[in-house]
């Protein structure tokens, strides 16, 4: 089962509010790196709760604007869900996961932006 968009909200701290699938970033957001609270590096972090069930945070940042595509994985690498699938201005994020249709197990979870790529392991326990 491929979950949407629509199963993600993603709030960008310090920032605009974004709810899937639709985009709504203030003209005031910069992209600049000079511009306060904007991060130094790109970064993933681990979810939280970890297990989770049925739902879970992940954090991610992002040094400039890029194309961003965070997605979900099975155990034998078939995408279970998308969850970003769109341009995102540097910055700070948190998006929710329902697992919602998902059974229990281990899924990887995968962050692309620009060059820079990250996966965590990620466990749903029902």
């Amino acid at each position: 089962m491929v979950c949407s968009a629509q199963s993600a909200n993603i709030l960008v701290t310090g920032a605009a509010n974004v709810n899937c699938p639709i985009v709504d970033v203030s003209p005031s957001t910069s992209v600049h790196s000079s511009v306060p609270g904007t991060p130094d590096k790109y970064s993933l972090s681990q979810n939280y709760p970890n297990p989770f069930n049925p739902s879970t945070t992940v954090n991610f940042s992002l040094v400039n604007g890029e194309l961003v595509i965070l997605k979900v994985y099975n155990s034998i690498g078939e995408e279970a869900a998308e969850l970003i699938n769109e341009f995102l201005p540097a910055g700070n994020y948190k998006v929710n996961f329902s697992a919602d249709g998902l059974t229990s197990g281990v899924y990887l979870l995968k962050l692309s932006a620009g060059t820079f790529n990250a996966t965590r392991k990620i466990v749903l326990l029902r």
